[in-house]
């Protein structure tokens, strides 16, 4: 960063393609929204505590491969190396299993 290289972390806070809902455009399972509601508030208060997602009892709901949450804690490790906390840009559920919530860190 202090070079002018700017760190990009694309993923999901929640995403499993097995349990999308196709009528739910707009919304997601309870689990969904909890684990996206948890993980917006830690990005945004305290990303360090951002590994404990593992410990959730929805975290293998919300990834049952963690490929889609890994760019969540390059985000946190910028942001706590920066001293601050992310900025959450967007966020919500579609199709019952699926967060774009995006954010960023200045």
């Amino acid at each position: 960063r202090e070079e002018g290289v700017r760190i990009l972390g694309s993923g999901n806070l929640v995403h499993n393609l097995g349990r999308i809902d196709w009528s739910n455009d707009e919304g997601g399972h309870a689990w969904a929204v909890e684990f996206d509601a948890w993980a917006r508030e830690v990005l945004a208060d305290d990303p360090s505590r951002v590994a404990a997602a593992r410990e959730r009892r929805d975290f293998s709901l919300a990834h049952p491969t963690p490929d889609h949450f890994v760019p969540a804690l390059y985000v946190a490790g910028v942001a706590g190396a920066s001293g601050g906390a992310a900025r959450i840009v967007t966020g919500g559920c579609a199709l019952g299993s699926i967060s774009m919530t995006s954010c960023a860190v200045a």
